[in-house]
């Protein structure tokens, strides 16, 4: 991933307007591809996709949630402390959410007697957590 000082832009973030001058198109176009909304041509969003990747464009979540109302996070919640089941669902539940925008948030709740993974949250409280998180969504 490029940084800020390897895009040309000196020491301060790429924006969409910075994409849309690098790929010759409007500021509404590359928002429409980034946020897979619209109909916009193949070349186009393969055009945009390589401004992208040059001048090191990062979503800014702060501004995603304040035009969106979406807080662009998941929140997982398991059970099963086995560390090799868990672990290996975590990774996949990871890369899925990051592959649509996500973040994951991950808690454990129950009784994790013996266990090294932190100290879970009791079952009594996971409406409330769900309240507090401002998230778009519950794995369970």
């Amino acid at each position: 991933m490029s940084d800020s000082r390897q895009n040309g832009l000196g020491n301060r973030a790429a924006t969409i307007k910075d994409v849309a001058l690098e790929a010759g198109v409007s500021a509404m176009t590359v928002s429409r591809v980034i946020n897979d909304k619209g109909n916009v041509r193949r070349e186009t969003v393969d055009k945009i996709q390589k401004a992208i990747a040059k001048v090191g464009y990062r979503p800014n979540i702060g501004a995603r949630r304040l035009s969106g109302g979406k807080s662009y996070q998941f929140l997982m919640i398991f059970d099963n402390p086995n560390v090799a089941w868990t672990a290996e669902v975590l990774i996949g539940t990871m890369h899925a959410c990051h592959d649509i925008g996500y973040h994951l948030l991950i808690e454990g709740v129950g009784d994790f007697e013996g266990e090294s993974i932190g100290s879970p949250i009791d079952y009594d409280n996971i409406a409330d957590l769900v309240d507090l998180s401002r998230i778009d969504g519950v794995i369970l």
